[in-house]
């Protein structure tokens, strides 16, 4: 079977509770298809060891006397047996050791073990308890060998549900989804104790542009006077005066986001004498969350900066408040700026659709998500040979494609194919799309002429879910796909149990009739930002969206508009036939004498000694006077 960027070597499958009889069981949902909000916050913390604390080590005739068995569902306790713990697991059943004394928040589980049944056909559950009996899953082992393997496991979170762990004093080891009964051998057992040491954060999100003398996109003033904010840049740089009162304090409100805690900086002084400013978080959006005092600031004649960061909390805040302790004062602010403690990066930002089993997309039925195939794509299901059949024309620059979608939000996880190729030696692109339609290559390859199963790992985003995959005819010529069997599989689930030959779709489901997709005008809308022009200059980039400004009011440029004509990036259209063009300049000249994008591709930042790359290849990571640019191989390229 031939395995596409795949490693089987530990998956994790669906979380445990456990009833009042000790007994273990998979939750059940309550719904066809169910969303979870997957936000959580931060943990942004540097860690140190306070201890390694071994509970069992080899050779030894006993395990640490502050650490008790407390299993379930075993005939007899674990005994050891020439310096091994060994015990007999029946089915469900878990081996377990708590701590008299621990009261740890993080650390490292590290263990050998071994199992009595070989062949990877048995696999061994990992669980950790947070304030002794609240079941936190950790890790589900697939046992591959007939020697003793080794395992560490960060212990801060449960794996899945994605929650942080406040307390941990309790871990176990469970024959799970086996069937069977059999023996645990463990050895060499230590608990990494670790604490906070030095506090972190996210990357700072200035208030202030000091570079461009002006208000970030990333933070927008909802105070009730608008007038209170002015800039100028002097000789040792930016200044931003900014007049507050008690009655009307300044609101600098984080556009479509949250924080959990972070780091506030600022650089500031007074004309007059000295005066207390204080600062609070508050959340706009939200009534009923109470807005907290962080700090006060004793603000001096000179300029000074103050830095607070002792600041964390489960409270959603979307907003900085600042107010002074007496009437309407003016400040000047050289440097103003916070680093959030916001959402774990692994964890999306939005609602995916959980399920209870992997989604069959394709099998000896047929097709059950809806095509979405483009270009010189013919695809028909044969009943005959129970399988999709593509074609595709091979066309220089055409990238025809099968494509097919679902009303469902997925991210993460791995796509299954079983297929074969009329062409073997040529190139297939798996593909998946974001709702922002943005596409996303997963792996490029090449099939054989006999079906085999292929596996692609699929990467998680942050900003968009899923909805939409392709197999793609990369190579521009002629070419037939046999398509037999999709399956989607979240990533909560353990690939090693899914295959196209154990799971069929089940009818009661229909992932075929598609919500119709929002546009991107849409998704910026709901966002709350206004959409730019076509042709507006790019002004600032960053994992959001791309900005310009109109009629000094920040927009977002979308990507539709990007990829109409490259010199849109630099606010001025691509040159009609009627231009005047050169084969050494990027840029040519309108019969009228405006300027304009040429469109025979070259590469215009090869004058200040850099390649050029597309939008394909890079995304926007900096706008600077002469463009935007991007990242290819590790160097800077000028986007076109």
């Amino acid at each position: 079977m031939g395995k596409v960027n795949h490693s089987a070597s530990s998956k994790t499958i669906n979380a445990v509770t456990i009833d009042d009889n000790d007994q273990f069981s998979i939750p059940t949902s309550t719904s066809e298809s169910p969303t979870v909000s997957l936000h959580k916050r931060a943990k942004a913390t540097e860690y140190t060891s306070i201890q390694n604390i071994t509970i069992f080590q080899e050779g030894s005739n006993e395990i640490n006397p502050d650490w008790i068995q407390q299993n379930w569902g075993v005939d007899e306790d674990a005994k050891i047996v020439n310096g091994v713990i060994q015990v007999k697991l029946p089915y469900g059943a878990g081996f377990s050791l708590q701590s008299k004394t621990l009261d740890s928040g993080f650390g490292i589980l590290k263990f050998d073990y071994k199992l009595s049944v070989t062949g990877g056909q048995a696999t061994l559950n990992v669980i950790s308890f947070e304030n002794v009996d609240t079941v936190r899953f950790q890790a589900n082992f697939l046992y591959e060998s007939s020697s003793y393997a080794h395992h560490e496991i960060e212990i801060y979170k449960d794996r899945n549900q994605k929650t942080l762990i406040s307390s941990i004093n309790r871990f176990a080891w469970q024959n799970y989804l086996n069937e069977m009964e059999y023996t645990l051998y463990i050895k060499n057992i230590v608990y990494e104790d670790i604490k906070v040491e030095v506090k972190k954060y996210d990357d700072p999100l200035p208030i202030l542009d000091t570079t461009k003398c002006e208000l970030t996109p990333t933070w927008t003033d909802i105070s009730l006077k608008k007038d209170r904010l002015s800039f100028k840049n002097e000789t040792d740089g930016c200044v931003m005066t900014m007049k507050t009162s008690k009655s009307n304090p300044a609101l600098f409100e984080l556009k479509n986001g949250k924080f959990y805690g972070g780091k506030f900086e600022i650089e500031v002084k007074i004309n007059t004498s000295e005066v207390i400013l204080i600062w609070y978080v508050y959340n706009s959006v939200d009534d009923s969350v109470e807005e907290e005092i962080k700090d006060s600031i004793s603000v001096k004649t000179y300029y000074k900066k103050f830095t607070n960061d002792n600041f964390e909390t489960q409270t959603e805040f979307n907003t900085i408040k600042l107010i002074p302790v007496e009437n309407e004062i003016t400040y000047y602010i050289k440097e103003l700026q916070f680093s959030p403690i916001s959402v774990d990066e692994t964890v999306p930002l939005y609602d995916v659709t959980v399920i209870n089993e992997p989604d069959v997309i394709l099998d000896s039925n047929g097709l059950y998500w809806q095509e979405a195939s483009w270009g010189s794509t013919i695809c028909n299901f044969q009943e005959i040979s129970s399988a999709m059949e593509c074609s595709f024309e091979g066309r220089i620059n055409a990238w025809p494609g099968f494509a097919f979608q679902t009303n469902r939000y997925y991210n993460a996880g791995t796509l299954i194919v079983r297929m074969k190729v009329l062409n073997p030696d040529q190139d297939i692109t798996i593909q998946y799309y974001d709702i922002s339609e943005k596409f996303h290559n997963v792996k490029t390859f090449k099939a054989t002429t006999e079906y085999e199963d292929y596996y692609f790992e699929l990467e998680n985003f942050v900003t968009y879910p899923t909805y939409k995959y392709a197999i793609q005819e990369a190579s521009h010529k002629d070419n037939t796909f046999y398509i037999k069997c999709i399956i989607y599989v979240p990533p909560y689930f353990n690939i090693d149990e899914v295959s196209c030959d154990n799971l069929q779709h089940d009818p009661s489901e229909n992932t075929s009739e598609v919500t119709e997709q929002k546009t991107e005008e849409n998704i910026v809308e709901d966002m709350g930002y206004t959409i730019c022009p076509v042709g507006t200059k790019i002004t600032y980039a960053n994992t959001q969206a791309t900005w310009g400004k109109n009629n000094d009011d920040w927009c977002v440029i979308l990507e539709k508009n990007l990829d109409s004509c490259w010199a849109t990036l630099h606010g001025y259209e691509c040159c009609s036939k009627k231009a005047t063009t050169s084969k050494s300049s990027a840029w040519g000249k309108e019969p009228d004498g405006t300027k304009c994008g040429a469109t025979n591709n070259v590469c215009w930042a090869k004058t200040y000694g850099f390649e050029c790359c597309t939008r394909e290849e890079a995304d926007i990571v900096l706008v600077d006077e002469l463009g935007p640019w991007g990242i290819k191989d590790d160097k800077w390229c000028g986007i076109i």
